[in-house]
């Protein structure tokens, strides 16, 4: 039986999404002292910073593509009160409504890249008490790894989407 063209595509869909940002493998032969840090970086500019898991083995964390920002201190008592008012809100699963939004360069995404905008219920913990994220344009970045002494670096390329329209 052909599935009519009015089938829904997203309906008891079981597959996995491509990542919404810049996946960085890396493996750790035996478990490391402290932290792994992961610093992106534009030219010379530091505009994220991502911590790691320092366990032995294969270890993965993604990069959402964002560049933060410190927070003013009337940014983090605004983001302090937020953070009260989500706590007491009622749960609500809004799974359609997460759709991606590609505002304004300048408008703040969450710590992933996604918007802020297309939640009906925002859980506390999208965004972070010191800094505040972008996206990033698109570009080439520098991916440094830290880890137990050592340090590995890699370049990443953004590339624009030539079919989004802004």
């Amino acid at each position: 039986v052909m599935p009519s063209q009015k089938t829904v595509s997203a309906q008891n869909f079981a597959g996995e999404n491509e990542p919404h940002g810049v996946v960085i493998n890396y493996y750790i032969k035996n478990q490391v002292k402290g932290g792994v840090k992961i610093i992106i970086t534009k030219g010379k500019a530091v505009i994220n910073e991502i911590k790691g898991s320092n366990i032995a083995g294969l270890n993965s964390v993604e990069w959402g593509m964002t560049k933060r920002k410190k927070r003013s201190k009337e940014e983090i008592k605004e983001w302090e009160q937020e953070q009260i008012i989500l706590a007491e809100d009622e749960e609500f699963f809004d799974y359609y409504d997460t759709v991606d939004y590609y505002g304004e360069a300048d408008e703040e995404v969450d710590k992933w890249g996604r918007s802020l905008r297309t939640r009906v219920h925002q859980p506390p913990g999208l965004t972070e008490k010191e800094y505040k994220y972008f996206r990033v344009e698109p570009g080439e970045y520098t991916i440094t790894l830290e880890a137990g002494g050592n340090v590995l670096m890699r370049k990443s390329v953004i590339l624009k989407d030539q079919w989004f329209e802004k």
